[in-house]
């Protein structure tokens, strides 16, 4: 049986909403089907603003514009994440500062963050890492005290919530700014694409300046002034509306993909806990602040043992490939990258994240996953550990 890692999942009704859009006669930005996910969106999320993107990594860009970032201005962000919000960053001038992450979590170690801020600090950059909340409640008093803006990573979080002392927050709405993306591996996607969520009213107008290129367009239709001109820094932001309408259906079955993915993580969850301390490995938590989306099923491995010349998750990697199952690496962490030891970090600086670059596999876990396939990737599984 061959099992792949993800499979994009469509629900009935997509097609027919691009055809629409596509004979709407409007097919470029900020149409019908844009306003109808910024609505719907709004209503998952509930953040005072939210802008579609032609990608989460065009949501970052706009995020750090938004925070006002420059030359030499550093932005903390966790060592284990994507490349992506780095380079957006870099491009404006900024500096990453990277920390260290939890292994139970496999989300930024909020306990050093404080040591990282400096009088260049602009922002503090978290990635809730597979759905897995970070502790906003921690972050954010950091921030506050220290005056500076809290940007959220929500990439994989759509449907994932976090409990604290403001009550239940959808990931992305908690900081000054949350990003998402709903790429076609995600949880609900729309092929490309991702938005930006603004959290404060007060940034809702530049927002929308930065998101229309840097001028006061939303303003002009609105009627509020004669003409738009440039006015701020921008872009071209705005996905298209067949993408749009993709999403707009997509987005009626945010909880219903929740569920479905619940059940397949805790079945791996029932397979696979008892064995951990037995089998060295680190199973997936969901901290009790956090109500999950389960959007990846990731395991990390101790590396005690493995064949001559691999580490053991790289063993566990090609043993499962000759099974026909797709259980993949992730990212390098960012410091131990070529980029990141141009910028002066020691490959050896964050050892969570080292290990979890080396040491962390994926199991498959998509919408249409079904008993049999998943039974499959159990028992070639424990086949695997039964024979080291």
């Amino acid at each position: 049986m061959k099992v792949p890692f993800n499979k994009e999942h469509l629900f009935g009704g997509e097609k027919e909403a691009v055809i629409a859009a596509l004979e709407s006669g409007h097919t470029h930005g900020d149409g019908k089907f844009t306003k109808l996910c910024h609505t719907k969106l709004k209503q998952i999320v509930g953040s005072s603003k939210v802008l579609m993107t032609t990608s989460c990594s065009m949501a970052f860009e706009m995020s750090f514009i938004l925070c006002n970032i420059g030359s030499g201005d550093e932005v903390i962000m966790p060592s284990f994440g994507y490349p992506s919000a780095a380079s957006a960053l870099m491009v404006h001038g900024g500096i990453p500062k990277f920390v260290d992450v939890k292994l139970d979590t496999l989300c930024i170690d909020e306990d050093k963050i404080e040591a990282a801020i400096t009088s260049k600090t602009k922002a503090i950059f978290v990635v809730h890492y597979a759905g897995v909340s970070c502790d906003m409640d921690k972050v954010m008093e950091i921030a506050q005290r220290h005056g500076i803006r809290v940007i959220e990573d929500a990439a994989q979080a759509i449907g994932s919530y976090y409990t604290g002392k403001e009550g239940l927050k959808h990931l992305g709405a908690i900081g000054d700014f949350g990003t998402i993306s709903f790429h076609g591996t995600k949880n609900i996607i729309s092929g490309e694409g991702g938005a930006l969520f603004v959290n404060k009213f007060s940034d809702v107008s530049r927002s929308e300046i930065v998101w229309e290129k840097g001028t006061d367009r939303s303003s002009f239709l609105r009627g509020e002034v004669d003409k738009y001109s440039w006015v701020d820094l921008g872009s071209s932001y705005l996905p298209s509306e067949m993408q749009a309408a993709l999403l707009s259906v997509q987005l009626e079955h945010v909880q219903d993909v929740v569920e479905v993915r619940k059940g397949i993580f805790e079945k791996y969850a029932s397979a696979f806990d008892s064995f951990a301390s037995e089998w060295s490995v680190v199973f997936p938590k969901i901290p009790s602040y956090n109500r999950s989306n389960y959007h990846l099923y990731a395991m990390v491995f101790e590396d005690r043992r493995g064949v001559p010349g691999k580490s053991r998750a790289e063993s566990f990697s090609s043993f499962m490939k000759g099974k026909e199952v797709s259980a993949y690496f992730h990212f390098v962490p960012l410091h131990m990258s070529k980029k990141g030891e141009s910028l002066g970090y020691d490959a050896n600086e964050f050892p969570v994240s080292a290990k979890i670059g080396s040491c962390l596999v994926r199991l498959p876990i998509y919408n249409s996953m079904t008993n049999e396939e998943q039974e499959y990737v159990i028992k070639c599984a424990r086949e695997f550990f039964g024979t080291e």
